[in-house]
């Protein structure tokens, strides 16, 4: 199957995840009881999935992990979605391919000499 064009619409904004992942599956004509019987995940998980409503399932890594596994099942890019979903549940950078420098190298001349540490290894 192509990849669905998420703005397709018109809208500067993606549509939700579970709104696009439903529009995917109807697209393909395949029923909730198909997906499920597929990927081996509930019922119950895969209609919060649809409604995004990520707090009805177990934890967030069962949220990411089944919505890649919905997302493989009619063949969209599994990828594409797992960030999409951290992203609408607030975990991910709201843009792709920027880095964050969360450390800094360490300067030279501020770590502790070696006497220093075997000293406090002797104390």
């Amino acid at each position: 199957m192509e990849d669905v064009d998420p703005f397709e619409n018109g809208s500067l904004f993606k549509d939700p995840v579970g709104m696009r992942l439903r529009a995917a599956r109807e697209s393909v004509g395949q029923e909730l009881s198909d997906i499920a019987a597929k990927t081996r995940i509930p019922l119950r998980h895969l209609e919060a999935i649809e409604h995004s409503d990520f707090g009805k399932l177990p934890s967030t890594t069962y949220a990411i992990g089944f919505v890649k596994s919905y997302a493989r099942a009619i063949g969209l890019n599994e990828t594409e979605f797992g960030l999409d979903v951290k992203q609408e549940m607030g975990m991910a950078p709201a843009a792709r391919g920027t880095t964050t420098s969360s450390y800094e190298p360490v300067d030279p001349t501020r770590i502790p000499g070696k006497f220093l540490a075997y000293t406090a290894f002797g104390l």
